[in-house]
């Protein structure tokens, strides 16, 4: 991998994955870019900010603070040495070992050609864009959503919802927003394989909005809306419920509930 080397090569196309968090990680973007014909972002973090992003709620001393409150320079420890480890902070550190103050997503430095959301993406995804790239072999139409990949058959259930039942029962073959779960697939762009509800996980929208939600969002709704009217349609006489748990979700985790303030409008660069 070029990363693994002291200095990057002249290449024709990057893939970066991962966020931005330390100055040395800002520094190989900038090299990766200068370097590269096309850069392509590798992943959720990289395309969206993905979890790691769920560090901004927060001031980054207080995470340092948090983390390590109780260590002595930890950071100089573990990153420089034992022979630092007198030193007073880890912001003290060299330039390139500095965190930056956010977690930020390739684009918040750099051009980026194409962007490949998944946690992680299947590789076919990017096979058939450098196949796409080169000119050669034909581009398979990928399936609009989550929930058309999915092999989960929706049931009727009006009692047996996971925020009701202290015990839920989880069928493998049953859809799990037809049985109350809030599962993201039916907003969510397909692509994936739908490889987490087929794994026993509802779908968290890692590969951003379907071409349906992007709609939605271009005639005035905002995604968070437009996904709240979707699961109450689904979830008669549950409004209530459902805004708790989405309350909750927005508190606690950076999924689709919270990639709407990075989600890329050009969407003839997502695959």
């Amino acid at each position: 991998m070029l990363i693994d080397k002291g200095e990057i090569g002249e290449v024709e196309i990057a893939i970066v994955d991962g966020l931005v968090r330390v100055k040395e990680d800002e520094e190989k973007l900038m090299e990766a870019r200068h370097k590269s014909r096309y850069l392509i972002a590798w992943g959720t973090c990289a395309a969206f900010g993905g979890i790691p992003a769920y560090a901004n709620l927060y001031e980054l001393e207080d995470l340092i603070k948090e983390s390590y409150g109780h260590a002595k320079d930890a950071f100089a420890y573990y990153l420089s040495g034992t022979s630092n480890v007198g030193r007073a902070t880890y912001q003290e550190q060299e330039k390139e070992l500095k965190l930056l103050r956010r977690a930020s997503k390739l684009d918040d430095f750099v051009r980026v050609d194409y962007y490949l959301p998944g946690c992680p993406p299947r590789v076919n995804l990017l096979v058939q864009l450098l196949n796409e790239l080169k000119g050669e072999g034909n581009i398979v139409k990928l399936r609009p959503i989550v929930c058309s990949e999915c092999n989960r058959k929706p049931v009727k259930s009006t009692t047996d919802y996971f925020w009701v039942s202290p015990r839920p029962i989880w069928d493998p073959h049953h859809c799990f927003t037809s049985r109350g779960a809030i599962c993201m697939g039916f907003i969510t762009k397909g692509g994936c394989g739908a490889v987490c509800p087929k794994g026993g996980l509802p779908c968290w929208g890692c590969r951003g909005p379907s071409e349906s939600a992007f709609k939605k969002i271009e005639e005035g709704n905002s995604f968070e809306e437009f996904m709240l009217n979707a699961l109450i349609n689904r979830h008669q006489n549950l409004e209530d419920q459902i805004k708790s748990v989405i309350r909750i979700f927005r508190k606690r985790g950076f999924s689709s509930l919270k990639f709407n303030r990075n989600f890329i409008l050009d969407r003839s660069r997502i695959r």
